[in-house]
């Protein structure tokens, strides 16, 4: 299992020593399915590496044959911690309630909507992006980590990374 650094707990003190940069982002997917084909294995992987993977333009074929799609924190599983408190993830912050009450909050608790609704405000250039359906904007724990906004998209995701150098170059 393949897991992406992210800045939380001890890994916000050397985060930005050891993650990838942009290069070693876009060529980890080649690298990875080079891996597969010569070892015959097939790796899992974090879903926070997806919008790295979407800059390859991997086929739908085999996105679907490993179910490689975006975050789904607070739809197909939540973290309970050892205090019995529940969040969408457990790299995220803050919590929406108490594990004896999820069957209250399932439906309707403003941590869980905002990782399910995600892509129905999604900005620029994630908007308009081919893949926004399935990566869903990256991974919003780190993002917010990173730049202290949970709605903006994945600031490590190499077509974001594109947009923001274009947009830069035009004023």
């Amino acid at each position: 299992m393949f897991l992406r650094l992210k800045p939380k707990g001890r890994g916000k003190n050397f985060y930005s020593q050891f993650k990838l940069s942009n290069q070693e982002n876009i060529n980890l997917f080649p690298l990875l399915k080079k891996f597969a084909k010569k070892y015959k294995i097939y790796p899992m992987l974090d879903c926070s590496f997806l919008p790295i993977f979407y800059y390859n333009r991997p086929k739908r074929k085999f996105l679907g044959f490993f179910g490689l799609g975006g975050c789904v924190g607070g739809n197909y599983f939540v973290e309970i911690d050892f205090r019995g408190r529940v969040r969408s993830c457990s790299f995220c912050q803050g919590f929406t309630g108490e594990a004896r009450e999820i069957d209250k909050l399932w439906s309707d608790a403003p941590h869980f909507l905002s990782f399910r609704e995600w892509t129905k405000n999604a900005p620029l250039p994630c908007r308009n992006c081919e893949f926004l359906e399935n990566c869903k904007g990256g991974c919003h724990a780190l993002t917010q980590e990173l730049t202290g906004d949970f709605y903006q998209p994945d600031p490590e995701c190499p077509f974001v990374i594109e947009f923001r150098k274009k947009k830069i170059k035009t004023f």
